[in-house]
């Protein structure tokens, strides 16, 4: 295993370590976002609308229990350096970390504020509001959980002793 995650000039290949890591937890990643995409009705800007096109075909396909339809979403949301990992070397897409991947746009969207809720901004009641938002966060906390469980996310802030009422 170490031998073939070497790289051609001899260093290891982080992303390959990763994405076999992404590989070990996709069952549960699937069991817990794709309930959640069903739900979401999300828009956002014009450099996001490939991305929303593909994940409206994912979640019709998930609603009826059918596989990520790997001929209908487009590999152009592929960024370059995860072609290698994302795609078989005849081109087919795999699709576990596929849907990853774009998962991890969702996520990376949502946090840019590029994507958000579908009428979120129309106004309703602030229950209506608070609901949606707490379904967007609950579906941005766990994609960030995983994401940073895969990529062993180093914690940077001092750890604190729990100090008892005296």
């Amino acid at each position: 295993m170490l031998l073939g995650s070497l790289a051609g000039d001899g260093s290891l290949d982080e992303g390959a370590f990763e994405w076999k890591e992404i590989d070990g937890v996709m069952a549960k990643v699937k069991r817990n976002l794709r309930p959640l995409l069903r739900f979401l009705s999300l828009q956002g800007t014009p450099a996001y609308a490939e991305l929303l096109e593909t994940l409206e075909t994912m979640s019709r396909a998930f609603e009826l229990g059918e596989p990520l339809p790997v001929l209908e979403v487009s590999t152009a949301l592929i960024p370059t350096r995860s072609k290698r990992y994302v795609l078989e070397p005849s081109g087919a897409i795999i699709r576990d970390r596929y849907e990853f991947m774009v998962y991890r746009q969702l996520r990376d969207g949502l946090e840019a504020g590029d994507l958000h809720c579908r009428d979120s901004a129309r106004f309703r009641s602030f229950d209506d509001d608070l609901v949606v938002e707490i379904i967007a966060n609950v579906a941005l906390n766990v994609m960030t959980n995983y994401l940073n469980k895969v990529a062993g996310t180093e914690i940077d802030f001092p750890v604190m002793e729990l100090q008892t009422a005296a």
